[in-house]
């Protein structure tokens, strides 16, 4: 096997022409490559040229020998010595290190050996991510979930007391009108309005009652806390409640709210409203958030 040639001879260039001049000095991997050539039995000019061409890519000699690694014609590959093997778990293992310093990770850990005096520390990074929501309920509902049930609240006024004021309802999840109301969003202040027909409630034969007969008081739940307070309700759109988070950006309000029929005038007979779309009897109340 023929022996590395001192650093301080001249080397021969890629055309095998002898250069002037003592050898640059080689990185670790550069004379841990310049071995592997002598190992695999190749001619002294062949190796010398790789010597010159690893010479010639300071800092990419990694690179270099994965490709020429790649190309079975390269004198390397055709070595029939077991040192082929050598090379290549040498330079596997070179490229994972570099892979491994380099590649994003999506955890991040440590350690660190102490040999002798001295205490030893390690780092450990988290990451949360928590998603924008928005809740809103209003009557018959499931808690973080859609549910499409949709309460009916009734008024029956009888003959001797219309013109006379307030009319309690039926109906509602709660039951004598009532529905409870919850408002849960993470992404600041909420606006929340109430939507009617324009006309108000019809009868299906020309006569309207307005919404703002109808009156709706907001009492808190027994759990406590502030009351979620209520659009008033008029033809068309409602003006908007701006519900404010207590702090952060967290909004979080329920309440009881009771419906009642203002009852202020007599009407004409007849069904107002209804449920769906009917006679314009549906509301739609809606959160907006950022």
């Amino acid at each position: 096997m023929s022996t590395v040639a001192p650093v301080d001879k001249p080397s021969r260039s890629r055309f095998g022409e002898r250069a002037a001049g003592p050898r640059p000095n080689l990185t670790r991997f550069e004379t841990q490559a310049r071995a592997f050539c002598h190992g695999l039995h190749v001619s002294r000019a062949k190796r010398d040229r790789n010597h010159e061409i690893l010479r010639q890519k300071p800092g990419a000699s990694v690179e270099y020998l994965a490709r020429k690694l790649r190309d079975p014609s390269h004198p390397w590959r055709q070595s029939p010595t077991p040192a082929w093997s050598v090379a290549v778990n040498l330079l596997k293992a070179s490229l994972l290190t570099a892979a491994l310093a380099t590649a994003p990770l999506a955890a991040h850990a440590e350690s660190d050996f102490v040999d002798g005096a001295g205490n030893a520390s390690a780092k450990l990074d988290f990451r949360v991510t928590i998603p924008r929501v928005l809740f809103l309920q209003v009557g018959t509902g499931t808690n973080k979930a859609d549910n499409t049930a949709v309460d009916l609240i009734q008024f029956a006024p009888s003959a001797a007391a219309l013109g006379t004021g307030a009319v309690a309802g039926t109906g509602g999840d709660l039951g004598n009108g009532s529905v409870t109301a919850k408002v849960r969003g993470n992404n600041g202040a909420i606006q929340l309005t109430a939507t009617t027909a324009g006309t108000g409630l019809s009868n299906g034969d020309g006569d309207f009652i307005p919404f703002s007969e109808i009156d709706t008081a907001s009492t808190p739940m027994a759990s406590g806390g502030s009351a979620l307070p209520a659009p008033e309700l008029v033809n068309g759109a409602s003006a908007p409640v701006t519900l404010t988070p207590a702090s952060g950006k967290v909004v979080d309000l329920e309440a009881r709210w009771t419906f009642s029929f203002a009852n202020s005038a007599i009407y004409a007979p007849g069904t107002y409203g209804g449920a769906g779309t009917t006679n314009g009897g549906r509301v739609v109340y809606t959160a907006v958030m950022p």
